[in-house]
């Protein structure tokens, strides 16, 4: 059996995947948009701890009782950011708080918001919904089998784990076997990790499957130029 994967080459793959969320609402650029827009209170939470686990920095001046007039400006700024009002953002820095997903730390005499563990596991899984299977235009003729062993007392995470490849477009060979015809193993191992199934999983890459005409219509590869 294979040794589970570490926790930070998870984070790693998962920031990948956040990132890039960041970067289609243009959270993570310079560019400011003149009128904050209001937003579902549930999505701006989730924005802003991943913000704060790409290594963002929020200070937390704004969260104490009379805050300076010098300090408006900034909080004007950083709402405009994430695209909302500062009565919405300190609102839901304040509900970020009180779920214990998010902490003050003290530099010096500075207050900065910073993310948790707790935090980083709820955006861990988050990271999921943006998981994507790679489509090429070219087909190297092998095949991507993965298959499963989950024990009983992870029942709940087997049947997520099945449900997420069948989902993400794999094809079911048998009841713990699914197959693809591109490169995923980047994406499998996140997938697995992420779950908790990381060790219960074997992933192969074959030239061959017996009766792969049914899998090659399948998945369109008659339209895909073979690789050469």
């Amino acid at each position: 059996m294979k040794k589970g994967k570490n926790i930070q080459d998870i984070e790693k793959l998962a920031y990948l995947y956040l990132k890039k969320s960041l970067k289609e609402k243009n959270i993570v650029d310079k560019d400011y948009q003149n009128t904050p827009i209001r937003r579902k209170r549930n999505e701006l939470m989730r924005d802003i701890l991943i913000f704060l686990a790409l290594g963002g920095v929020i200070t937390a001046a704004f969260l104490f009782p009379n805050l300076p007039s010098g300090l408006y400006p900034f909080l004007k700024k950083i709402s405009k950011k994430f695209n909302t009002t500062p009565k919405n953002f300190i609102y839901s820095i304040e509900k970020l708080k009180k779920r214990k997903l998010i902490r003050i730390t003290k530099k010096g005499e500075e207050h900065f918001i910073t993310i948790n563990d707790e935090g980083k596991k709820y955006i861990l899984k988050y990271s999921l919904s943006l998981l994507k299977l790679p489509k090429y235009k070219e087909w190297d003729g092998y095949w991507r089998i993965v298959i499963f062993d989950i024990p009983n007392k992870k029942e709940i995470f087997r049947k997520l784990f099945s449900k997420w490849l069948k989902n993400l477009g794999l094809y079911r060979l048998q009841k713990s076997v699914y197959v693809y015809p591109f490169d995923i193993k980047k994406e499998i191992d996140f997938l697995s990790a992420v779950l908790g199934v990381y060790e219960n999983i074997i992933y192969i890459k074959a030239k061959v499957i017996e009766g792969e005409e049914v899998l090659k219509y399948k998945f369109h590869l008659n339209k895909i130029k073979p690789h050469e």
